[in-house]
């Protein structure tokens, strides 16, 4: 499975790079801009985790950044493709506002990995 991970965070990125197994291969840009170059190219992942705040590309504030990314990828980049929200904002405080954006599930930061993979694969699969 092609997993396209979109988080600022470098530390964070390489802990998943190395906690992710095998079956997934995890495709890591730092921000939108990365994100939209790779998306656009066709060669479409088959889910995508995306944090929400990172630095300001098509937004004004790096706090929305993630869902305006969001919204780019379901009005033109990757309509179809399961997105799962992985933040560090409260559930409760986000969550909705991703769900209406198009985001198929919403998992905080930290996360256990099994958790999130095992969330990927349902999703991916549709059951």
């Amino acid at each position: 499975m092609k997993v396209l991970y979109v988080d600022d965070d470098w530390k964070l990125a390489g802990d998943m790079r190395v906690l992710m197994p095998p079956e997934i291969g995890l495709i890591w840009v730092p921000d939108s801009k990365a994100a939209v170059d790779f998306l656009y190219r066709g060669d479409l992942p088959d889910a995508i985790i995306l944090d929400l705040c990172l630095p300001a590309f098509l937004s004004e504030v790096n706090e929305t950044e993630g869902l305006r990314l969001l919204d780019l990828m379901r009005n033109m980049l990757a309509e179809d493709v399961p997105v799962v929200i992985l933040s560090q904002f409260a559930r409760d405080e986000a969550e909705e506002a991703c769900l209406k954006h198009g985001a198929n599930a919403y998992m905080e930061k930290p996360c256990a990995v099994s958790d999130l993979v095992d969330l990927l694969v349902r999703l991916v699969s549709g059951s």
